[in-house]
């Protein structure tokens, strides 16, 4: 029966690393998730923007990266929380929407310079959807 119980928690560590990643080895708690305050507002067009330009295998220049093994439903997850703990304020140069930014008290990826960074930047439209987020 003991390598029953062995069994269990060898199973249960290998699910919880694979939906938490690298951060659940280093002590890191996950990034807390809303997903029905926020996943209705992150269109699919938005996360593939997201994915596309800010994900880890992004090879697009001059923008913030999520940190390698980063997930879709990590990033959801840091957007809700971003959303619903960060310090919003207008959006610049004109535009319409509003800017969340929070930090995490772990680094979530890096800034536009490459450098190491826990801050999540959201974009949210004036109907209230996620344009985009990006480390910074």
């Amino acid at each position: 029966m003991r390598w029953l119980a062995k069994a269990l928690a060898l199973l249960a560590l290998l699910v919880a690393f694979h939906a938490f990643g690298p951060a659940f080895l280093q002590g890191a708690s996950p990034p807390r998730a809303s997903p029905s305050v926020i996943d209705a507002r992150i269109s699919p067009r938005a996360m593939a923007h997201i994915i596309e330009r800010h994900g880890p295998a992004s090879e697009a220049r001059g923008a913030g990266k999520f940190a390698a093994g980063t997930t879709e439903p990590q990033i959801r997850a840091m957007i809700a929380e971003a959303v619903r703990e960060g310090r919003p304020s207008a959006n610049t140069n004109g535009r319409p929407g509003t800017l969340y930014d929070y930090g995490f008290p772990t680094d979530i990826g890096t800034s536009i310079d490459g450098r190491p960074t826990g801050r999540l930047r959201v974009v949210v439209g004036p109907d209230g959807g996620v344009v985009t987020a990006f480390p910074r």
